[in-house]
């Protein structure tokens, strides 16, 4: 096929080209907008159910760092919840901190991410039966390198134990709101060993304000 057009061909382009002239930026606004404002489809896993909430996993403090109480136990013992994250340290990933209203603050570090149908350590429970969560969450295990309790506080998260490590996990409620869980330790043992026991202490639970 020659690369060159002839002349009819040159002038079927031309005429095709002042078609497409004629239409104004009024006739294209239309399509313009739609193009702006259509947003990607979301991606639903091929697990989950038709018309099902799928919520991303995010890391404690990442989206939400304000969480209030969601049972009694919880309010007398810790009060309200807020998440600050700190600095990457290198080789040991994103330390957060815990402040209670109580007078109690953690500073945490990362030691592993558990899936929820890990064993926990203790007595012979899941992560996600521990923490009484939603199975497809993950649950974040950290290190507690420095616990304050204040002088209102009644004991830090393990009572008048130190508290050595907590288990961490945030999902969705059977209502759709947002639920976060925290289980204390006070073994030398990080929960998840096979070998020794992590010294559960209690579950706190709270919910979005």
């Amino acid at each position: 096929m020659s690369m060159w057009c002839s002349a009819r061909s040159k002038g079927r382009v031309a005429a095709a080209l002042l078609a497409a002239s004629a239409l104004s930026a009024c006739d294209l606004l239309p399509f313009l907008q739609g193009a702006a404002q259509s947003e990607p489809e979301a991606v639903r896993p091929a697990d989950a159910a038709e018309g099902e909430t799928v919520h991303r996993q995010s890391a404690p403090g990442e989206i939400r760092t304000l969480w209030s109480v969601a049972d009694d136990a919880t309010a007398e013992v810790v009060g309200r919840l807020r998440i600050n994250r700190g600095e990457m340290i290198p080789g040991v990933g994103q330390p957060i901190s815990l402040a209670f209203a109580n007078g109690v603050t953690t500073r945490l570090e990362p030691v592993t991410i558990y899936a929820p149908g890990d064993p926990s350590g203790a007595g012979g429970a899941s992560f996600a039966g521990l923490l009484g969560a939603d199975p497809r969450a993950d649950v974040f295990v950290y290190r507690v390198a420095d616990e304050l309790v204040g002088a209102s506080a009644r004991g830090g998260l393990c009572g008048s134990l130190p508290t050595t490590h907590v288990a961490i996990v945030e999902f969705s409620d059977a209502d759709g709101a947002r639920a976060f869980r925290i289980v204390s330790f006070h073994g030398d043992a990080a929960p998840g060993s096979l070998t020794a026991d992590p010294g559960f202490c209690r579950v706190l639970r709270f919910q979005t304000q």
